[in-house]
């Protein structure tokens, strides 16, 4: 299928698949579930194509496709982004396959691929072999995805909404996404068709992997077969659910397939150490959305084995943390808040103040407030003071998180930028009318008066507050 002219922007790029989670054997209501390959197809426009890979093979081959739609339908001159939505007849014998999308330019020079997603097949008859009261039911490989059975008789709808969290299902009659740690999958196996390999006894041991983000990393797998055809190497996310294809090995030959920038630099080496055979993959620099797992299929003759070797991403703390900027009131019992990026797995982070007396920083006790949030391959965590405020009065507060470099090297210190605590009488906003004062005792601060609260804020960089046009300025004459 082709895509729409433009102008003279150049080769296509960017190619983006969606393969939605309706993937129904022999369904007609496929012909209503399109999935779709976005992406810039260049100028003079490329032809855009639907890939396939069977499972266990690294060769993709062009997939007859129907239905197809194009979006903008008509030519835009500033744009040559392409939608292509399609609809896929599956047969049970591409379960576990790999799909892509490919747009080649006109002048046949350059081809861009988009990402590999995995088949994972609905049968069509799975509505008919539950409870009739039963209307949503787990996908019969993937606790992330579920299918509808509504309609009479029942028709199966498969869907993906709960975007790498896994599908609580309550008395078969709704769905919800929860934290996959909340154990709600099914202990039950495959429904699906089989395939013409035969699980065999495990020919492949593999170790675990960690390491820090821009790290190089390597994982070496032995060889237990006495012989093997191939080992077909896929990867699955911590954060999105599906295998997506690497690339595979042989005796003679190793072959990257994914076109993937974050893997970019990937290696897959077969080599043999006094007769022993190994698999090598080789990362040259650890990125976050590694994080999750690889898949290893071997194949000798008619059988199979898969061994699974978890990629655990590591991250330093790479931001300074913060203290928070709030109205702090005299005879209350306020804390001190910072707020941080404590790395992964997680280092320490504290409140110091500074002694005057000592001229030395000290450590202020401190109450860690819940669970730390993930995001990315790091976590924030938030602390609070649980010192009095009325002993840091006038004393400058900070943030720090520190963690080793190993061996002798000095450890690293992130710090966030020092608060001094001025404790505001809790009668300020009482004897005025205005919305914002000047701070008792400091120029370069205001306050916010509220209802039942009040509010401290800071001016940029060396202005000063001006009550009169209750804005910043320049003029610090007001200062002491």
């Amino acid at each position: 299928m082709s895509v729409a002219q433009f102008n003279d922007y150049g080769a296509p790029s960017d190619l983006k698949l969606d393969l939605n989670g309706h993937q129904v054997v022999g369904s007609v209501i496929n012909n209503y579930y399109k999935h779709n390959c976005t992406g810039d197809v260049g100028y003079p426009p490329g032809e855009v194509k639907v890939q396939y890979a069977a499972v266990g093979s690294s060769v993709f081959n062009e997939l007859s496709v129907s239905n197809i739609q194009t979006s903008p339908s008509e030519w835009l001159c500033n744009s040559t982004e392409r939608t292509i939505e399609f609809v896929i007849d599956f047969n049970p014998n591409m379960d576990g396959g790999v799909i892509r999308c490919v747009v080649t330019s006109a002048d046949m020079n350059v081809t861009t691929y988009s990402n590999n997603a995995t088949i994972e097949l609905i049968p069509g008859n799975i509505c008919t072999t539950t409870d009739a009261n039963v209307k949503i039911i787990h996908h019969p490989t993937n606790c992330k995805k579920y299918v509808t059975c509504y309609e009479d008789p029942p028709v199966p709808k498969g869907y993906d909404d709960c975007n790498g969290l896994c599908v609580k299902i309550e008395n078969g009659l709704s769905a919800s996404c929860v934290d996959c740690s909340q154990d709600v999958c099914p202990n039950t196996g495959s429904t699906t068709t089989a395939t013409s390999t035969t699980l065999g006894p495990s020919y492949l041991t593999c170790g675990e992997i960690s390491g820090y983000i821009s790290d190089a990393v390597s994982l070496q797998c032995q060889i237990t077969s006495a012989d093997f055809d191939e080992v077909v190497v896929s990867h699955s996310s911590s954060t999105s659910p599906g295998k997506v294809l690497l690339g595979s090995v042989t005796k003679t030959t190793s072959i990257v397939t994914t076109t993937d920038a974050v893997w970019t630099g990937l290696n897959l080496i077969y080599y043999t150490i006094s007769t022993i055979d190994f698999i090598n993959i080789t990362i040259p620099a650890i990125a976050c959305d590694m994080s999750g797992a690889f898949y290893l299929n071997l194949t000798t003759g008619a059988l199979w084995s898969e061994e699974t070797s978890n990629l655990n991403v590591l991250a330093t703390p790479s931001t300074s943390p913060t203290i928070s900027q709030k109205a702090y009131l005299e005879g209350t019992a306020g804390q001190i808040e910072c707020i941080g990026d404590v790395g992964n797995p997680i280092v320490e982070m504290v409140l110091q103040y500074h002694d005057a007396t000592s001229g030395s920083d000290v450590e202020l006790t401190s109450e860690h407030s819940g669970d730390d949030v993930k995001e990315g391959c790091t976590f924030k965590r938030t602390i609070r003071s649980t010192a009095s405020l009325s002993t840091l009065n006038g004393t400058a507060v900070k943030c720090v998180t520190s963690y080793s470099n190993g061996g002798s090297a000095p450890p690293t210190t992130l710090e966030s930028n020092p608060l001094t605590i001025l404790l505001i009488p809790d009668n300020t906003c009482e004897s005025t009318n205005a919305s914002l004062i000047l701070h008792p005792y400091d120029c370069h601060r205001y306050v916010q008066c509220g209802d039942s609260t009040i509010t401290e804020f800071v001016c940029p960089g060396s202005t000063c507050f001006n009550p009169i046009g209750n804005n910043c300025d320049i003029d610090c004459s007001r200062c002491p």
